[in-house]
């Protein structure tokens, strides 16, 4: 029988990741309509710089950095947990996969890239901003996005959490979370095929 925690089907899957979605969103609108109600600075790249090479940039950190955590996982078998997952075999399971795919990278982007850091960061500087105050909670925000991948091992946790400021980096960087949600997406969809 399989481990419900450590097994992934793509049954349902979309709809599984849509309360996530639609809460994720929510918190967007109202963080960025009540809050924060600063201008965004605007980036006057070209599209194909904007979003197409920077979301291959993104897509490809992310998947050198997981390829290097599974390999250095792979010297200690007794510290990974073999996650089952079921490859979707009809059309159908496909659609399910891939739209929750996007959802998920969606929801997790809004979070864990932009709402979290930001907030944390907000509450920690009330008088002054201290870069040590600000190291600190980009700190605890990896720890938040990395701590709910344990189902996937403690490299997971770690692939994870280096993840995270690799792509604050890049949110920093691009002023847009259009390539990381890109890159996110493609990342999730390429470790399914490759599997």
């Amino acid at each position: 029988m399989k481990n419900p925690i450590l097994s992934l089907s793509f049954v349902n899957f979309a709809f599984k990741q849509l309360p996530f979605f639609i809460i994720s969103l929510l918190l967007f609108i109202i963080y960025k309509k009540f809050i924060n109600k600063k201008p965004e600075q605007k980036n006057n790249s070209p599209f194909f710089l904007k979003f197409i090479l920077s979301s291959s940039f993104v897509f490809c950190s992310l998947f050198a950095c997981g390829f290097l955590i599974k390999g250095f996982a792979a010297l200690f078998p007794s510290l990974t947990n073999p996650v089952d997952i079921d490859v979707p075999d009809t059309f159908v399971l496909w659609v399910n996969a891939v739209t929750g795919f996007l959802l998920s990278a969606v929801s997790e982007e809004l979070i864990y890239r932009y709402l979290v850091p930001d907030i944390l960061i907000k509450l920690s500087s009330r008088k002054c901003i201290k870069k040590w105050k600000i190291i600190l909670c980009e700190i605890l925000s990896a720890l938040i996005f990395a701590i709910p991948h344990y189902y996937l091992g403690i490299f997971g946790v770690i692939n994870a959490f280096i993840c995270q400021f690799l792509l604050r980096f890049f949110y920093r960087k691009y002023k847009t979370l259009i390539p990381l949600i890109a890159g996110h997406f493609l990342y999730n969809l390429v470790n399914l095929l490759i599997l």
